[in-house]
């Protein structure tokens, strides 16, 4: 019987994985390297989410770190104070100190009856110490008056609350609000009249505040003067009845204030609308060519009454 020896060829081709490609080989690596990151990649993304999420959900709500830090305020600290303001008033110009010495102390006049009646006329040089404070129609006053020497503190347009705050004397090469320029000069009497301007704010009741300002400041400002507040002027019947806002009625309105700003601030209060002649309460025809501003000939019946309305 033949012995058969079992013998194993021995093969000269090398392991199966030296017969795959380097190219491929690569590929593989990859693959098992992409495998390994996934899901590491894959939470990395899912915490910087949650994190854009959770900081617009915060956002959306109002938190925020320093307002979680900050200590609770009494209701006193967190409420809210406002005052009142005149409309367009600003800030008030800085003025003089007023002197308190015994021997620069001066008291100013209160007077008790504030309706200025009629006495014995005066001539121009009462008016020599005197100061106008007034709008358009005050400057109509100073052109078409020969009074020379008062001082004449005047501007288009000008209201109870520009008074404070609009440039309108000039001094050199500025100009100065009339405030400041009042601090330039004393008078012994300041004369004002406005008002026909402020016919269309909403509310009388600022008209009448700011105008009692005005006063106050004036009085700070010249404590040894006779302040005249004078009526508003009318304007004709054409004028009055073809405007909603500057018309007689109104005006009577503002001039019920005004007397009674006057007796609460110890002032005096020209009727000066008296002059004029009235019309059935309204400016005669023929003393206005646009129904509000006077003519010569009226401006004059106007200076005529403040001359023979003074307080000695």
């Amino acid at each position: 019987m033949k012995n058969y020896r079992r013998t194993e060829k021995i093969s000269d081709t090398p392991c199966r994985e030296t017969h795959i490609p380097a190219q491929l080989r690569r590929r593989r690596r990859r693959y098992k390297l992409i495998r390994a990151l996934f899901p590491m990649s894959l939470t990395v993304l899912i915490i910087v989410l949650t994190v854009i999420c959770s900081a617009f959900i915060l956002q959306g709500t109002g938190f925020s770190p320093s307002a979680s830090r900050k200590p609770p305020t009494s209701d006193s600290d967190s409420a809210e104070t406002t005052s009142p303001a005149a409309p367009d008033s600003g800030d008030f110009p800085a003025s003089k100190e007023p002197e308190t010495s015994e021997e620069s102390a001066v008291s100013p006049p209160v007077i008790k009856d504030t309706n200025v009646p009629a006495s014995a006329a005066a001539d121009n040089s009462y008016f020599d110490d005197a100061a106008f404070i007034g709008d358009s129609r005050t400057e109509g006053f100073m052109l078409y008056t020969d009074i020379k020497n008062a001082s004449f503190y005047t501007s288009k347009g000008l209201m109870v609350n520009t008074f404070f705050t609009k440039p309108v004397i000039r001094q050199g090469d500025k100009k100065l609000t009339i405030p400041q320029a009042l601090e330039e000069k004393s008078f012994g009497k300041v004369y004002i009249m406005l008002g026909i301007n402020e016919l269309g704010w909403s509310y009388s009741s600022v008209f009448k505040k700011t105008y009692g300002d005005l006063i106050d400041k004036v009085r700070e400002l010249e404590p040894g003067a006779v302040i005249y507040i004078q009526s508003i002027l009318p304007v004709t019947k054409e004028k009055s009845d073809s405007d909603p806002i500057y018309n007689n009625a109104k005006i009577r309105e503002y001039n019920s204030l005004l007397a009674k700003l006057a007796e609460e601030k110890g002032v005096c209060y020209l009727n000066v609308q008296e002059s004029v002649g009235l019309d059935g309460g309204a400016l005669p025809k023929e003393a206005s060519t646009d129904g509000i501003h006077l003519n010569k000939a009226y401006c004059e019946k106007w200076l005529n009454y403040l001359k023979t309305h003074t307080v000695k």
